[in-house]
C-alpha cells in the first residue's frame, strides 16, 4: 500500500513540474462579462437582452452593456432590425468567459457569441474574447431590409 502511495505523489509531484505552479483557471474580471456589439452595417441594430430592449448600436458603431446591467447567469441576446425583425439570436451562459494560467507565464481567454454576415455588413455581438474568423461573408439581397 506505501508502494501506490509513493508513486501517486511522485505522478503528482511530476504534473506539477510540468504544469507549473501557477497552472489553472485565474480570475475574471467583471468587465469580461461585458456585452459587445461591434455594428459593422448600416442598419442600426437593437439589442435585447431576455425580451428586453438593452441598446441600439448605431449604424456602423458598437455598443458596450455593462455586466452589471445584464442578468445573473444564462441569458439571450436577440439583434432585431428598426422594425424588429431578428437579424441573429444567440444565448450566454455563465461559464462562457474564463481565463487560463499556463505554467510557462501564457494566458489564455475564451469567450462567447454570434456573428451574422449581411449584404450591408458584419454584426458581431461577444462576451469575454473578440470574435476573430474569416473574411464577412456577401450576405443576401434583402438581407439589410429594416
Amino acid at each position: 500500500m506505501r508502494w501506490i502511495l509513493a508513486i501517486g505523489v511522485l505522478l503528482a509531484s511530476i504534473v506539477g513540474a510540468c504544469v507549473g505552479p501557477f497552472a489553472g483557471r485565474g480570475p475574471v474580471e467583471p468587465a469580461a462579462y461585458d456585452l459587445h456589439v461591434d455594428n459593422g452595417t448600416t442598419l442600426a441594430v437593437s439589442i435585447v437582452v431576455d425580451g428586453r430592449p438593452a441598446g441600439v448600436a448605431a449604424a456602423g458603431q458598437g455598443l458596450t452593456l455593462a455586466s452589471g446591467t445584464l442578468p445573473n447567469g444564462e441569458y439571450v441576446v436577440e439583434a432585431t432590425t428598426p422594425s424588429g425583425r431578428v437579424l441573429s439570436k444567440g444565448k450566454i451562459h455563465p461559464g462562457d468567459v474564463t481565463r487560463t494560467l499556463e505554467g510557462d507565464g501564457v494566458t489564455g481567454a475564451s469567450g462567447d457569441g454570434f456573428r451574422v454576415d449581411l449584404s450591408c455588413g458584419r454584426l458581431d455581438v461577444w462576451v469575454g474574447v473578440p470574435m476573430a474568423g474569416p473574411a464577412p461573408d456577401p450576405g443576401t439581397p434583402g438581407d439589410c431590409d429594416p
